[in-house]
């Protein structure tokens, strides 16, 4: 293990940080494709990741807290005590580490480019092309589309969430036909040509890092008994008339974000609905909420 590329690896873990937290699997096919002859120490480091080790680290979490879940994959695990502890060290080196090396991304994961680096060049074409469950990175860039978001899929962004950035061109929004969508680290934005940004009338929406700027009359609407809506450290600012509206008996949590400066409500919450809020802030808005 003396010969794995520390400073490739941090260059890598400060990269794409929110993604190697969120999806191992992200995390060790771009390390099987940067450095893959090291098979053994990509495992491991994997293993610590899955494990929530990694996220334990990140919080600062006691070396007791941290030492116990060692202790478990110790006794789960062919990996030696000095293994492990070598694997700790290279995961706490990264995560002070915050110099970016140019992109790469793994060979299978999809990606979309306006500039031509990436499998397409359209987010539709890309949604067309995946499976269910599959990841979508976007590139930084300006897409005017008009998406149909029909399969159950993860877009994420790469690089800062103000870099990539979705212009709706349909008079509908953003049209979502799936139970399932993940959305994170985008811009979201239509100006005029649409009523509603977002409209949620079934299955379950997470939107996460996400900002939503928009001249529109409603900025997201949630709909129906059987939605359910997760916002976390999102900013839905700048609407004509309401922020996030929810509507028969729908459901959500909104964690960490921003709904502020809307001409009308910053939420509203109409017959039944019960969204739930914790840390966000809700302010400057025309009317209450």
């Amino acid at each position: 293990m003396q010969d794995f590329p520390q400073s490739l690896f941090n260059s890598l873990c400060a990269q794409y940080r929110l993604q190697f937290l969120q999806n191992p699997k992200f995390f060790k096919a771009l390390l099987m494709d940067s450095c893959g002859q090291f098979k053994r120490e990509i495992r491991l480091l994997t293993l610590l990741l899955s494990k929530g080790i990694v996220k334990q680290l990140q919080h600062n979490q006691t070396l007791t807290k941290v030492f116990e879940l060692v202790q478990h994959i110790q006794q789960e695990s062919e990996y030696l005590p000095t293994e492990i502890t070598w694997a700790i060290d290279c995961w706490q080196q990264a995560l002070e580490c915050n110099e970016p090396i140019p992109t790469l991304m793994p060979s299978d994961v999809l990606s979309v480019s306006s500039k031509g680096q990436g499998h397409f060049t359209r987010i539709q074409q890309a949604i067309e092309k995946a499976q269910e469950g599959e990841q979508i990175v976007v590139y930084p860039g300006i897409y005017r589309e008009t998406l149909l978001l029909n399969k159950p899929v993860e877009i994420i962004g790469f690089g800062k969430r103000e870099d990539v950035i979705i212009q709706c061109l349909s008079s509908q929004g953003l049209m979502l036909k799936t139970d399932y969508l993940v959305l994170k680290n985008l811009t979201l934005s239509g100006e005029h040509v649409c009523e509603t940004l977002i409209h949620l009338s079934q299955g379950q929406l997470i939107l996460e890092n996400c900002q939503c700027l928009a001249t529109v009359s409603t900025m997201i609407w949630i709909e129906g008994l059987h939605t359910f809506v997760t916002l976390q450290e999102c900013k839905i600012t700048d609407s004509q008339g309401t922020g996030i509206l929810f509507s028969q008996q729908s459901r959500g949590i909104i964690k960490n974000c921003e709904i502020t400066n809307h001409a009308g409500h910053g939420v509203k919450i109409l017959s039944e609905s019960n969204p739930s809020f914790f840390e966000s802030q809700i302010s400057n808005n025309h009317k209450n909420g």
